[in-house]
């Protein structure tokens, strides 16, 4: 088979967005950190919306950034846990994946953590 033919995957950046500080940030972290056994950043609100109680600069989501083998084996595991369903209209026009779970507990192996 041609090299150029097979998909190669270069990274795999997995978020949570909670939409608040506080103690469902710190959990998402912690949820990150025993899925993927790497330390998630925080990320901030980049607009003050009222509506939803968020101020500019407010952290509100986190993520992580997994390469090479670490990303392989990252997606081969969520990818079990929507059943391996992924749609065209999920890849953008560069070829990225975007998808999202319902409940990390539908990944094969994860555990519910209260």
């Amino acid at each position: 088979m041609n090299p150029m033919n097979e998909v190669q995957i270069s990274k795999a950046t997995v978020s949570i967005g909670v939409g608040e500080a506080g103690e469902k940030l710190s959990r998402a972290i912690t949820l990150l950190e025993q899925m993927f056994d790497q330390t998630p950043v925080k990320t901030f609100s980049k607009v003050t919306n009222p509506e939803f109680g968020i101020r500019k600069r407010q952290p509100i989501a986190c993520k992580l950034t997994l390469r090479g083998e670490k990303a392989d084996k990252a997606i081969e595991m969520v990818l079990e846990g929507i059943n391996k369903n992924i749609k065209p209209t999920q890849f953008d026009a560069q070829g990225n994946l975007s998808f999202g779970i319902k409940e990390h507990i539908d990944i094969p192996g994860m555990k519910y953590n209260p």
